[in-house]
């Protein structure tokens, strides 16, 4: 047996003779890669190559593990070989992207190195204390810059009054503070000259014709004026300057940036402000404050509206009897989307009332309205009796999830306003109940008359296509006031129904059969196809 020393040379020069054979495997395959068809190319055509056929970083899903390095999609063909590594190394398109994600910033510092004098877009999520003072070193390359982090975290407050000269786009998300004597929020005062995007959490700013001139996305959540409240008057005379707006989302801000004395909906009547290009309109606040903006601007390119009112404890006296409508002006007319809406799906739950409309002309209407601290009684009633007053009768399509059980009436009401009606969906909603059927529903459809074309039909909603309900108590009765019902509406001239869907609880006495096939017969003479399922 050999001594330790004696083996340990022999294991080095096994290690030497083994590196030596990688490194000529390497020489020859560097040689054979040169030879390959692809590299013919001239460097322009790879690199264009290289740009049209790979994804962008922001298509990279965001988790945890994801490391800086692995968000850069262009590695993987850095490791092919070292001409594409120099390619890509030395071309500032592909490093324009910066996402940093780990607590170190050595990957930002290459980036920005490699990135040259090219413009260049950051994504920041940790370590801010180090990371915005290394991006303030470069503020004529800086186009885009978005990072979240804490109202007190330092670099914050300068970042957020930078003068950069090309900056177009800032969004900054501060987390707030639980320290009572450290709520003051960072004040935005940015001098950037083709800011176009600008999206705020948690910040303060001035309400200035300046910021609003040039915007095209503007997005304030949580944020504060840096100036006292203003006369709604004042507020609507600066937003006015804001012509170029495409997208506008104010969260939680009207109540910080108007008066209270001076602002309320019967205070002041006076003009109507145009934003010609505006898109997109989300506004979430005080029922009141949500309705005064919408009374007094004029949006003609709408094409999205996103309405969310949240009771405070100051708006007791007007809670009651509060319904999605007031988050809307008095005149409807101020909302012309609305007369547009051709589907409509309501539900009334625990956390409040949810409405959402569309139309064949892309228009999408989103409402929500918090449950106020008092409790609502007929909650889905109240709302289903006002959307004739809100929706005109282009309306076909109709959802409703909550208490179905209506008085008289209330679907005589809605069959009226809306006789084009082809899809009607009823989930019923209410805790230790289960109704045979919706009170009036069926006796409603069957009664009543409307125009289809020239013809006149005796019963309410004669182009109903599909009806669904659920749940319901499948016995005899039920089976038989829906038989009565299509029966008299096909023999008054409505047509067929295509579709008639019907989830039934299975454990309550009495019950029919769902898959008894005597049954599904009955229902063939008057409908095209009937689902039956157990809920």
């Amino acid at each position: 047996m050999g001594s330790p020393d004696y083996q340990t040379k022999g294991t080095e020069h096994r290690r030497a003779l083994q590196q030596k054979a990688d490194l000529e495997r390497l020489n020859l395959t560097t040689i054979q890669n040169a030879n390959l068809p692809i590299h013919t190319l001239p460097a322009e055509v790879l690199l264009q190559i290289f740009q049209h056929f790979l994804p962008s970083y922001r298509s990279f899903p965001a988790n945890s593990k994801t490391t800086d390095k692995s968000i850069c999609p262009w590695a993987r063909l850095m490791g092919v070989c070292r001409h594409w590594r120099a390619l890509i190394k030395n071309d500032a398109y592909f490093w324009r992207d910066i996402e940093v994600r780990s607590k170190y910033v050595q990957w930002l510092s290459l980036a920005l190195r490699r990135s040259g004098d090219a413009p260049v877009r950051v994504t920041l999520f940790r370590n801010l204390k180090t990371a915005l003072p290394l991006l303030m070193e470069h503020p004529d390359n800086i186009e885009a810059l978005s990072f979240e982090g804490s109202i007190h975290d330092p670099g914050v407050a300068s970042i957020l009054s930078w003068p950069s000269s090309i900056l177009h786009s800032l969004e900054v998300s501060l987390e707030k503070s639980y320290h009572p004597t450290r709520s003051t929020l960072p004040l935005f005062n940015c001098g950037s000259p083709r800011l176009v995007k600008l999206a705020l959490t948690r910040v303060s700013l001035p309400w200035s014709a300046s910021i609003l001139a040039d915007l095209e996305v503007l997005s304030l959540t949580h944020c504060q004026l840096s100036t006292p409240p203003l006369p709604f008057e004042d507020f609507l005379d600066v937003l006015e300057r804001g012509q170029k707006l495409r997208n506008l989302c104010l969260k939680h801000f009207l109540s910080a940036a108007l008066s209270p004395k001076t602002s309320s909906p019967a205070s002041w009547h006076g003009r109507c402000i145009t934003l010609p290009s505006l898109h997109r309109l989300a506004c979430h606040d005080a029922p009141a404050r949500v309705a005064q903006l919408l009374a007094h601007i004029h949006t003609p390119a709408i094409v999205e509206i996103e309405l969310e009112g949240k009771w405070d404890t100051l708006d007791a006296p007007s809670i009651a009897g509060a319904t999605l409508s007031s988050l809307l002006p008095a005149d409807l007319a101020r909302v012309p989307a609305l007369q547009s809406i051709s589907s409509a799906a309501l539900e009334v739950g625990h956390e409040g009332r949810k409405l959402h409309g569309s139309s064949s002309s892309h228009i999408d209407l989103r409402f929500f309205l918090h449950k106020p601290p008092a409790s609502w009684a007929r909650e889905l009633e109240e709302e289903v009796r006002r959307l004739p007053i809100v929706f005109g009768a282009a309306l076909t399509k109709l959802e409703l999830s909550g208490d179905l059980d209506f008085s008289p009436g209330t679907w005589d009401a809605v069959f009226e306003a809306f006789p084009g009606l082809q899809t009607l969906s009823l989930h019923h909603v209410r805790s230790g109940d289960l109704l045979a059927l919706p009170a009036g529903l069926f006796g409603s459809l069957q009664s009543g008359s409307a125009a289809t074309g020239e013809a006149h039909v005796g019963a309410h909603c004669p182009a109903l296509k599909e009806l669904t309900l659920y749940p319901v108590w499948w016995k005899l009765q039920t089976v038989d006031a829906v038989l009565e019902c299509l029966r008299f509406r096909v023999a008054k001239g409505a047509r067929r129904l295509e579709r008639l869907s019907l989830g039934a609880e299975s454990r309550l006495p009495e019950s029919v059969d769902i898959e008894d096939e005597r049954n599904r017969e009955q229902f063939r003479e008057f409908i095209d196809e009937i689902v039956l399922w157990y809920w």
